[in-house]
């Protein structure tokens, strides 16, 4: 049976930075078992990856305390794991003397993120465990029944009916996986209030990690290895397309002046008007301004050079082009002085 991970792309090391999601149950003989892993299929058979999953204290909590907890979190190696256990329908027959067929499988889901978007975890893994809930409540006891008979030695054609069917079913979870993470950071990337220093700092994370969110065009109905939900800043892809308009023409430092040079210029055909360009330091996460300036008509090929302070002991800055009203980000790209000297 050919691997749904197959592509490389699915493995891209920008959405391992993200976040990471597991899916796993309660096995009446052998305990909690994973079920499956996004963004890589291969993470629940790495030992190192799967140890605070076992470890995660959400396995001994019984559902009503759970349930005052909403979701049970670990903090392990700079990660976070959120966790939320919940009971879906069963028709599967137990192994254990007592348990009935349609006694309710126990199902976990764990989210780990960097502890530098922690914030963004508690609403990411409400979501995903919803849409799993709803619409494979019926379902998620023969994706069950078809790991289990993949352990058998000798599979009958029953056996290997059922292991079709959770191939499939596990395929489609993957899907709402990966589209519910695609609009959440999407909403959050275009979302760029925030009245809260803790988010204001995880959003300066994903910019400082280089990331922003990639074309939604062409996603309904496209191959799911052939998605990437985050592409680095320095591609030359649109926010809302494949073309970008505005390109870096050069970057200048002035050691005398201590200022930073920017030439852009106007990469379309046509007039760019009242876009904003802004420049802001970083420093432990925290963005400020230092340079917003109003381009009322930015003609087609037309370069601007923009000034912007230097500041001792700041190495990185990033500039932004938007629409004036900050509802649309066209343009985002980290500079790294050290990367110009």
């Amino acid at each position: 049976m050919a691997n749904i991970f197959d592509d490389k792309s699915i493995r891209d090391s920008s959405r391992l930075d993200l976040c990471e999601v597991f899916l796993l149950y309660f096995d009446e003989m052998r305990g909690h078992m994973p079920l499956l892993s996004y963004p890589d299929e291969k993470l629940i058979y790495d030992p190192k990856v799967m140890r605070p999953i076992n470890i995660h204290s959400i396995w001994f909590l019984d559902f009503e305390e759970q349930e005052i907890l909403d979701h049970v979190d670990l903090e392990y190696k700079k990660k976070v794991y959120f966790a939320k256990k919940f009971l879906v329908k069963s028709e599967r027959k137990k192994e254990r003397a007592g348990l009935k067929k349609e006694t309710p499988e126990t199902i976990i889901i764990m989210v780990a993120v960097p502890n530098e978007i922690e914030i963004f975890g508690s609403s990411l893994i409400k979501k995903l465990s919803k849409i799993i809930k709803q619409k494979y409540n019926d379902v998620l006891w023969e994706l069950i029944e078809g790991e289990i008979a993949k352990s058998a030695v000798i599979k009958t054609k029953s056996m290997l009916d059922n292991i079709k069917k959770s191939y499939d079913i596990k395929r489609n979870i993957n899907f709402d996986i990966h589209n519910t993470i695609l609009k959440y950071f999407g909403d959050v990337v275009m979302d760029s209030k925030s009245d809260s220093i803790k988010k204001q700092k995880a959003m300066s994370f994903l910019t400082l990690k280089g990331f922003y969110i990639s074309s939604l065009k062409g996603f309904k109905g496209a191959p799911y290895d052939d998605i990437n939900l985050f592409e680095k800043a320095a591609s030359s892809k649109m926010l809302q397309g494949t073309f970008n308009p505005f390109k870096i023409s050069e970057i200048n430092f002035s050691k005398n002046s201590q200022e930073l040079e920017i030439v852009i210029e106007n990469n379309s055909e046509g007039n760019m008007n009242s876009m904003q360009v802004t420049i802001s330091h970083i420093r432990e996460f925290f963005e400020k301004e230092i340079l917003n300036e109003i381009i009322d008509e930015w003609y087609p090929h037309e370069e601007l050079l923009f000034v912007a302070p230097l500041y001792p002991h700041i190495d990185s800055y990033i500039l932004n082009i938007s629409r004036k009203d900050k509802k649309l980000k066209i343009f985002t790209k980290l500079i790294e002085i050290q990367k110009y000297m």
